[in-house]
């Protein structure tokens, strides 16, 4: 009888081809964006697939082939086979439009590269503009810092969930955070924290024309408590309003570091981890194999 991979062992053996998408795309010399594309369509094909229906090698170029075309990263089939060893055009052609089918035909890909990029702009004008909030932090301590951000984008987005989990923005906050926790948590306290600067009218004695002499008590008494209670109600919707900045401040820093928290999750699986499930993989994808081999194994025995 065959034996086939359990849902752990399934989720082991991706998990090491998705470790080979980024040695596959280093080596061609690709963009992040071509990897994230590549490791999001290795995800979504094995969604809607198992690795007992299709190899995840041949898959993994694929996917890989197909990203570089999706990001405008030209490079030829013939040129990209060239490098692959024990690998045809023909294997990777072959399995495009399966790919294609199991995407739906939906090559855009929403990662968090360039909401990235947005963020390194916005804190230059956060933080440095129109002066420097933290004296140790110029333009090159954030150019080092998105930097560093993009290796952890490489390390860690792509072999894990998050970009089923959260949005871009969200994992591109978590790669500055978890690489710089002081900088980036002063940029989204000064951009979620922001106290009203605008100071409250109050009316004081002496301030204002001095009342006429004839004018009533009561009349002065209603002013007064007029002035007092519109004070009442400006406090009270200023507290109002730092209060729900904190809230929106505090469940951001919650989501950043949970992302953080399952983005480094993810063990790496070790090539003899990976050998032993591919002997499994190799005969659910082939059983007749299986079956041939058992049949010499008894016809020996019975000499």
């Amino acid at each position: 009888m065959i034996s086939l991979l359990t849902p752990e062992e399934e989720a082991t053996y991706l998990d090491f081809y998705s470790n080979n998408i980024i040695k596959t795309c280093n080596f061609f010399k690709m963009p992040t964006q071509v990897k994230l594309t590549a490791a999001s369509f290795f995800k979504k094909f094995y969604l809607v697939n198992s690795v007992m229906e299709y190899h995840p090698k041949n898959i993994l170029y694929t996917c890989v082939f197909l990203a570089a075309k999706s990001e405008n990263y030209f490079i030829s089939i013939d040129s990209f086979v060239r490098a692959l060893q024990g690998t045809e055009a023909a294997h990777i052609l072959d399995l495009e439009f399966i790919v294609l089918q199991s995407l739906k035909f939906t090559l855009l890909v929403h990662h968090p590269v360039r909401p990235l990029y947005g963020f390194f702009l916005d804190f230059q004008a956060v933080l440095l503009h129109p002066e420097p909030v933290m004296y140790d932090v110029s333009v090159d301590t954030l150019g080092n810092l998105y930097n560093r951000a993009k290796d952890w984008l490489n390390e860690h987005a792509v072999t894990s969930d998050v970009t089923f989990l959260f949005t871009p923005p969200q994992i591109a906050l978590a790669a500055m955070y978890d690489t710089d926790k002081r900088i980036t948590d002063r940029y989204l306290k000064r951009k979620f924290l922001k106290e009203d600067k605008e100071k409250l009218n109050v009316i004081k004695e002496g301030d204002e024309e001095q009342p006429d002499q004839n004018t009533e008590p009561q009349n002065e008494e209603s002013e007064k408590q007029g002035v007092v209670k519109e004070e009442s109600e400006t406090n009270s919707h200023h507290n109002i309003k730092l209060h729900t900045q904190r809230e929106h401040y505090e469940t951001l820093v919650r989501t950043i570091r949970k992302c953080i928290k399952i983005a480094k999750e993810v063990k790496p699986t070790t090539r003899e981890e990976s050998k032993e499930i591919d002997k499994k993989c190799f005969f659910a994808l082939n059983p007749k194999k299986l079956i041939d081999k058992r049949i010499k194994r008894l016809a020996l025995e019975e000499k």
